[in-house]
């Protein structure tokens, strides 16, 4: 009777067999994946589309318009599609958004140029029914839509006197009943409508109101917005702040703010007015008896509407908007608070903002401007890389607010 050893089994014919086996499905699954990766090259590469995100970013500081009484803000942006990163091609896309609900109204690509630069392109200004865009031309689109209404060709065309002689920089243009045009000689011309003639300029005229400039913008500081107080009729309310630890150089200097306020007397002057408005690094240089001092703001002070040069003011009752931040890192969000001017605090509101860029009020609602940091981003690095641009529509009144994001979209 024979045995067989099982330690040597299966016998080396079927060892053979199974090995052929496997290395035929090793090779099928080879051959599909190789298939599947020509195939998917192929599909990106007919149709432009890529694995890689685009690359989009913000061209300038928005624009607030108003338009049949609803109030908006246009947003241009610049973005670089994935699959045709190397062939250079750039897409130009103006937005507008609601400021009552904060959602997008429109999106319109209004330039595409292959080879172009994210540079020297932003919102000049708005001034009745267009809106004037530098596109590395000179260029006004409709403010209802988007739709182009004259080209630099057509401009020059009507007006021979601009042709070779537009100087393409921010600074040549302005708006003041038109569109102010400085040219290459230092003449300076007006252009009431797109596709009107030119008038010569030897002074500004007294602003109008369809007159539209862009919005105050600071990409990154995080105090471009900061009143030091108000003043409603003969009282006033202003922060006071103060360093914390003995420490007046050093890393722990850590700045925190309390409420002061007052009477001011009927013959008060322009300087004791603009010391109180005015925005003061440390101390606000007047006396005023504390207002509500058991609540200290981190970096606190008061709201900036930039547009008028003085304070946020929110009446019934006469209050202002006070600004804070929840944190003294990247992860700190902005926090806003509405306090009377006895310093009692009306509401407060967490806004996703970790960096307010443009403060934009209008006749109902306050659009805020900024980036927010992605709170799961890698803690290494530079946090803005990973960031949205967001739109709080806040109502100050209330505190009430709509955030929407800006790239809600890309063509």
């Amino acid at each position: 009777m024979s045995t067989t050893d099982f330690r040597n089994w299966p016998p080396e014919a079927d060892k053979k067999r199974k090995r052929g086996r496997k290395n035929a499905v090793l090779a099928w699954t080879g051959i599909v994946f190789l298939l599947s990766v020509l195939g998917g090259i192929g599909f990106f590469a007919a149709t432009g589309r890529s694995l890689w995100p685009p690359t989009i970013q913000i061209m300038g500081p928005p624009l607030h318009v108003m338009r049949g009484g609803q109030e908006q803000v246009l947003v241009l942006t610049s973005t670089i599609p994935g699959g045709r990163r190397r062939a250079g091609v750039l897409h130009l896309d103006l937005a507008a958004y609601d400021m009552l609900t904060g959602q997008q109204l429109w999106l319109k690509r209004v330039r595409s140029e292959r080879g172009g630069a994210a540079t020297n392109k932003q919102i000049l200004g708005a001034q009745g029914d267009a809106v004037w865009l530098l596109l590395d031309e000179l260029t006004a689109v409709s403010v209802a839509g988007g739709e182009t209404v004259a080209t630099q060709a057509q401009i020059e065309s009507n007006n021979p006197e601009l042709k070779g002689r537009l100087t393409l920089d921010e600074k040549s243009f302005r708006m003041n009943q038109g569109l102010v045009i400085t040219a290459a000689d230092g003449s300076y011309y007006r252009l009431r409508t797109p596709l009107g003639r030119v008038e010569p300029v030897t002074k500004l005229l007294d602003p109008s109101e369809e007159d539209r400039t862009p919005a105050q913008f600071a990409p990154s500081y995080i105090g471009a917005y900061r009143a030091a107080g108000a003043i409603f009729g003969n009282r006033w309310i202003g922060t006071r702040t103060s360093k914390g630890l003995d420490d007046p150089g050093g890393s722990n200097r850590f700045w925190r703010s309390e409420l002061i306020g007052g009477e001011l007397p009927s013959d008060a002057g322009a300087f004791e007015r603009s010391n109180i408005t005015s925005y003061l690094p440390g101390s606000l240089n007047r006396d005023g008896r504390s207002l509500n001092s058991r609540k200290s703001f981190l970096w606190g002070s008061i709201l900036l509407d930039p547009a008028r040069k003085q304070a946020v003011k929110v009446a019934n009752p006469d209050s202002v908007l006070v600004q804070t931040m929840s944190r003294i890192d990247d992860d700190g969000l902005l926090q806003l608070a509405r306090v009377d001017l006895d310093g009692r605090v009306l509401w407060e509101r967490e806004v996703p903002l970790s960096r307010l860029q443009s403060v934009m009020a209008g006749e109902k609602r306050l659009a805020l401007f900024g980036i927010h940091y992605n709170p799961n981003r890698p803690k290494v690095g530079d946090p803005y890389h990973t960031a949205r641009t967001v739109i709080v529509s806040l109502d100050a009144a209330t505190g009430d607010f709509q955030t929407v994001s800006v790239f809600l979209r890309a063509q």
